[in-house]
C-alpha cells in the first residue's frame, strides 16, 4: 500500500507529465496516469509472489473496466461481470475482450501467459520466484516486454510487459465510448405509421 506522501508525489508527477506534454487532457486521463504510476511502484515493492498475484488482479480489473464500456449500465451487466457470473473469471474476460475486438491477439496471448504465471505462484507453496525455470521461461515469452526482453531479468521482463499492457488498456478505456441502452419501441406510434402507410398505398 502507498502512503499519503507517495500518493502526493505520484499525483504531482502525473500532472507534470501531462502539462509538459501540452494539450487539454480529460480528467479521466490524469486519473489513469496516476493509477499506472501507482501500479508501477507497487510492482517494484512486492515480493515475486506478491508481484505476480497483484499484477494479475490489477490487469483483471482493467479488462473488466474495458468490457464494461461495451455494456449498458444495468443490474444485468453487474451479474454478468460478477466473480460468479459467466464473465467473472480472468480467462473468460480475456477471451471476451478479444472476441469483441477490444484487445489484439498478441495481448490476449500475453494475458493468458500472465494467468498461467499467476496460477504458478498461487498454487505452489514452495519458495518459487521469477527465476524458477518454468516461470522464467513464461516471462520471456511475454512479447509486450519488448524486443530486448532477453537482456532483462525475468522479473523486469514481467514488469515491463505488465506496464505496457496496462498502458494500452488504459488508452482503450478512455477512448471507448460507453454503450447506451436502446429505447423501447413505441408500438402505438408504429401502428399509427403502419395504418397511415396502408391508407396511402390503397388504390
Amino acid at each position: 500500500m502507498l502512503n499519503d506522501e507517495e500518493k502526493k508525489i505520484i499525483n504531482k508527477f502525473a500532472s507534470d507529465i501531462l502539462r509538459q506534454a501540452g494539450g487539454n487532457f480529460p480528467p479521466a486521463f490524469l486519473e489513469q496516469m496516476k493509477e499506472m504510476l501507482q501500479f508501477k511502484l507497487a510492482l517494484n515493492e512486492e515480493s515475486d509472489r506478491g508481484c505476480a498475484l497483484m499484477a494479475a488482479s490489477f490487469i483483471d480489473i482493467r479488462i473488466k473496466q474495458l468490457i464494461e464500456k461495451q455494456f449498458i449500465k444495468d443490474k444485468c451487466t453487474n451479474e454478468l461481470l460478477a466473480s460468479s457470473g459467466p464473465i467473472g473469471t480472468f480467462s473468460n474476460r480475456i477471451n471476451i475482450a478479444f472476441s469483441l475486438a477490444l484487445i489484439p491477439a498478441g495481448m490476449r496471448r500475453d494475458l493468458h501467459i500472465l494467468r498461467k504465471i499467476r496460477n504458478d505462484f498461487a498454487h505452489d507453496s514452495s519458495p518459487i520466484s521469477f527465476e524458477t525455470h518454468h516461470i522464467k521461461s513464461r516471462c520471456f515469452e511475454l512479447k509486450y516486454a519488448g524486443k530486448e526482453r532477453r537482456n532483462l531479468t525475468a522479473r523486469d521482463c514481467f514488469n515491463h510487459a505488465m506496464l505496457a499492457i496496462d498502458g494500452s488498456i488504459c488508452v482503450s478505456i478512455i477512448e471507448t465510448p460507453k454503450k447506451k441502452a436502446i429505447l423501447d419501441v413505441d408500438f402505438e406510434k408504429r401502428e399509427n405509421m403502419y395504418s397511415e402507410l396502408q391508407d396511402r398505398i390503397k388504390f
